[in-house]
């Protein structure tokens, strides 16, 4: 049986050593104080520590009360989200920054008057002397920060009839690589340098020889693709631009071929133009070379079996498909700005084979009244500034004409251009027609009578006319 009393006394002598240490560290009172400073230190810079903490808090909810209560937060330096903005509202804000927005990047209204002064303008078919030859609404819009439209319609009055078209209609959409855009639609190719502009934009009354007998009355024109690229090498900017259109030049609606130019691909006009710029000695100069090859139609006579002379053709057709290439090279001097420009262009036309209708045979050959062999034109011009609102321009213009039968055709003439506002032109140009005898023996005579002509122009554009990459 184990001796309870035994235990007992064994325990009370284990609690007195334990309480001899803890009697002598509590008879310490310098260490004591110490303890007691330590413990309180530690509470004040606790206390500090939380009001700091209060305050810094309250300084942050009245800065972003003040945030929450501007209708415009701001941004952060590296262009991030606003400050002050919930969640949902940094999403939408963002949302609404990447979404892209249509905006009207240009748009003008042109009118072009026209008065033929001309000593025997009626002998010319022009129709009447004075009128609205041409009236244009344009407009560019843009659709964020790489899609763009054109619009152009054009009301022009011939001196006989009035039609309305659609000069250039046309969305461009801008590559992120070698400045490059890529452009669908109807609007002018890219050949040469005046074969791109509007009329209102010449100074003369219409474009050069050359380029309204070789290429189309109001310049080339056409709906299709157009790829244009530029980059910057050795202080010059180069441009590359390659077109397919519907078409090559524009189409005569007495003409009838019987089957279409593009039926095959062989058929549809393809060309481009390659150019330089680069600046020199206060001037600027502008060189390129172009090509473009497609199908017009061209004029035919039949004739059947056992008779002498053309005849209407079956089908109502009086026409065949030609292909036509045309070479061109181009190249304009900027001195000073606009004080002097000198420009010039030459063209080359090559006819190849005519895709005689399906019905035909040997025999219509013969009354083929085409094109054929080759043409050559060109024209030089100047422009001289004045003053502020004066200038004056000469051009020459000659061609291997298709319509005297090849033979050298030319005119010559000068112009004043008054633009007391940079948008206002009032021109008064003279223009004298110089063929060789051999032409001047085949003209009619009304062409003969009227180989002097006057004109005086207005044109006015009221805002800003979009502007589709033309020269």
């Amino acid at each position: 049986m184990p001796d309870v009393m035994r235990i007992a006394r064994r325990i009370l002598i284990a609690l007195v050593v334990l309480a001899g240490p803890l009697t002598a560290h509590g008879q310490q009172p310098d260490s004591v104080a110490v303890r007691d400073s330590t413990r309180r230190d530690r509470v004040a810079r606790a206390d500090a520590a939380r009001a700091d903490s209060v305050r810094a808090d309250s300084v942050r909810r009245s800065e972003l009360a003040r945030i929450r209560g501007e209708p415009r937060a701001s941004a952060d330096i590296g262009g991030g989200a606003p400050t002050g903005r919930t969640t949902d509202q940094r999403r939408m804000i963002d949302s609404g920054r990447s979404r892209p927005r249509v905006a009207v990047a240009a748009a003008s209204v042109t009118g072009d008057m026209i008065a033929d002064l001309s000593p025997r303008a009626a002998a010319r078919a022009t129709g009447s002397r004075v009128r609205a030859r041409d009236i244009e609404g344009a407009i560019e819009a843009s659709y964020g920060a790489r899609t763009r439209g054109v619009l152009s319609l054009t009301l022009t009055d011939d001196g006989t009839t009035q039609r309305l078209t659609s000069t250039d209609a046309a969305v461009v959409v801008s590559l992120p690589v070698a400045q490059a855009s890529v452009l669908v639609g109807r609007t002018a190719l890219p050949f040469g340098r005046v074969a791109r502009l509007h009329r209102h934009e010449l100074m003369f009354p219409d474009q050069p020889l050359p380029v309204r007998a070789l290429l189309g009355a109001d310049g080339l024109r056409g709906t299709g693709v157009q790829l244009r690229a530029g980059r910057d090498l050795a202080g010059s900017t180069v441009t590359l631009e390659l077109a397919a259109a519907d078409r090559f030049g524009t189409r005569v609606d007495s003409l009838h071929p019987g089957e279409s130019y593009d039926q095959s691909l062989a058929g549809i006009a393809a060309g481009g133009r390659i150019g330089a710029q680069f600046a020199t000695m206060r001037s600027r100069v502008d060189l390129g070379v172009s090509s473009i090859t497609g199908k017009r139609e061209q004029p035919i006579g039949c004739v059947y079996e056992g008779t002498v002379g053309p005849v209407p053709c079956p089908e109502a057709v009086n026409a065949a498909n030609t292909r036509l290439t045309v070479f061109g090279a181009d190249g304009q001097l900027a001195w000073g700005g606009d004080a002097l420009v000198i420009n010039g262009e030459w063209l080359r036309m090559i006819v190849g084979a005519a895709d005689m209708p399906v019905f035909g045979n040997a025999a219509f050959a013969p009354f083929y009244g085409g094109v054929s062999g080759t043409y050559d034109g060109g024209y030089v011009g100047a422009r001289m500034r004045l003053t502020g609102v004066l200038a004056v321009g000469a051009r020459g213009e000659w061609l291997q004409n298709p319509a005297v039968a090849g033979l050298n055709d030319a005119w010559a003439g000068g112009y004043v251009d008054v633009s007391p506002l940079a948008d206002a032109h009032l021109t008064a140009s003279y223009q004298r027609r110089v063929p060789s005898s051999s032409a001047l023996a085949t003209l009619p005579i009304a062409d003969r009578d009227a180989r002097d002509r006057i004109v005086l122009r207005g044109t006015v554009v009221i805002g800003r006319h979009p502007d589709v990459g033309r020269e």
